[in-house]
């Protein structure tokens, strides 16, 4: 009977213990969001296991052995960092290293802008279009490297003889000068004929930028988001971000003194395009706070879907200038397209 009583109460007592059951981890895999940053770029890590689940918040990631505050770090010095990862004590089963260099590794594309001051009562404005377009088949391929930019003046008076019913006033940065008037990069003028000039143009494409642009749009109900991003891959200053709202497919009677289209004197139901109707920034720039080797900047805009005729036709146009005003790169984007940085 006494060894029936100890009996039940060891049956008692150990069958309301509490135990803990110990996660099961299998394989832990470890990944960046880049191997290769330049110096003063962030490196996201991320710790995953072998079944999809995302433990990253809960793990301890470490840059030579020594931890890090959260999932993110980045370097100021070139070298090659071994990044390894812990999760709930155990540790991934494999390290990354991520090599930061001095952006010496890193071109981008050059893209060429030019702004064509015009006017539909303008006669000799047509041979600007077409020299835009000569240049563009020159470029083939690359004539997306082409950003073709209208501006029209000059007044918006529909009684006066230089009406023009998409007048944009440009004074805040318009060189002097009568029209046609057309500037590369915004500085460098277009020497007249245009056509006959065409390399002045061309050859802006040929030249590596150390600073890129990718643009993403996208329609939001009843606006459109434009994503600006910026990278540099070496150390500039006093540089600002200017963006344009344009528009295309605008009909309206061209005055023309050339041999061009015919040599019509009017060129009925002329096709105007890229327009400029809006600058969604300072005319002359917003001022980017830091654009040292590795730095990449990210602005936002929101444009009402009732300030464009059709969206579909609308383009927006994005550039960076130096403390002078001359266009360093650019870069255009249509609607809901998204773009990469361009690399070399």
């Amino acid at each position: 009977m006494k060894y029936c009583s100890l009996l039940i109460l060891f049956i008692f007592f150990g069958c309301s213990k509490e135990y803990t059951i110990l996660e099961s981890i299998d394989g832990l895999i470890l990944s960046s969001n880049e191997t290769t940053r330049i110096i003063n770029q962030t490196t996201t890590l991320r710790l995953v296991k072998n079944n999809g689940e995302e433990v990253t918040n809960a793990t301890t990631f470490y840059v030579n052995g020594v931890a890090l505050p959260s999932n993110t770090f980045t370097k100021s010095e070139v070298g090659i960092y071994l990044v390894q990862a812990k999760y709930n004590g155990v540790a991934a089963e494999n390290a990354v290293e991520i090599t930061y260099h001095d952006g010496s590794l890193i071109a981008f594309k050059s893209n060429v802008m030019v702004e064509d001051y015009t006017g539909v009562w303008c006669g000799n404005c047509p041979r600007v279009v077409v020299a835009l377009d000569q240049a563009s088949q020159q470029l083939g391929t690359n004539e997306d490297q082409l950003i073709k930019v209208a501006i029209h003046r000059s007044s918006s008076n529909p009684t006066d003889a230089s009406y023009d019913p998409y007048n944009f006033d440009a004074s805040a940065f318009e060189p002097n000068g009568g029209y046609p008037k057309a500037y590369i990069n915004r500085k460098t003028r277009w020497t007249p004929l245009e056509y006959n000039n065409l390399g002045m143009v061309v050859t802006q494409t040929q030249i590596n930028k150390r600073l890129g642009l990718k643009l993403k749009t996208e329609t939001i109900n009843n606006a459109i988001k434009l994503t600006v991003d910026g990278l540099f891959s070496a150390n500039f200053s006093q540089l600002s971000l200017i963006v344009y709202q344009l528009e295309s497919g605008f009909v309206y009677d061209q005055v023309n003194y050339t041999t061009f289209f015919n040599g019509d004197d009017i060129i009925q139901n002329f096709v105007h395009d890229h327009v400029l109707r809006n600058i969604l920034t300072n005319a002359n720039g917003d001022a980017i706070s830091n654009s040292s080797t590795g730095t990449e900047f990210s602005r936002e805009f929101s444009i009402p879907l009732n300030t464009i005729t059709n969206s579909q036709n609308a383009e927006f146009v994005a550039f960076i200038v130096d403390n002078a005003g001359n266009v360093l790169n650019a870069r255009s984007v249509k609607v809901n397209q998204i773009q990469n940085y361009q690399f070399l």
